[in-house]
């Protein structure tokens, strides 16, 4: 038994943390431990127990802190996802006076001699 027991563990290394989940139902079941292959009927006996929902797991914080938040590649997802949509955002932004407008891109002017200079400079004062 005690190989049997270490055998599967070593196979099923994530069947460790319901180890207790198991030796639970083997022992309140006679009739199953005694059947080949009962740690694995035990074993996915207690994962359908303690399976949730995904949209379960969305609200559950530890989860999210745990597998979401502290995955660099579901972080780079997200940032992304963030980006993306302020890219995608065409909402003209406010102005000082909490207004929205539109702000349009002007060229600046380039000057080549000091006589187109002069001109622009009597444009703006007139």
């Amino acid at each position: 038994w005690k190989k049997q027991v270490s055998d599967f563990f070593e196979q099923n290394p994530e069947a460790k943390t319901y180890s207790k989940d198991i030796a639970n139902i083997l022992l309140n079941n006679k009739q199953l431990s005694s059947i080949d292959g009962c740690l694995d009927i035990a074993y996915k006996m207690v994962k359908s127990d303690k399976a949730q929902e995904p949209a379960s797991l969305a609200k559950n914080e530890d989860f999210l802190k745990k597998y979401i938040i502290d995955n660099p590649r579901a972080k780079e997802l997200i940032i992304d996802n963030y980006i993306n949509s302020l890219n995608n955002f065409n909402v003209a932004p406010k102005l000082i006076s909490g207004q929205t407008k539109e702000i349009t891109a002007t060229t600046k002017n380039k000057v080549g001699s000091l006589e187109k200079a002069r001109e622009l400079t009597l444009k703006l004062f007139n």
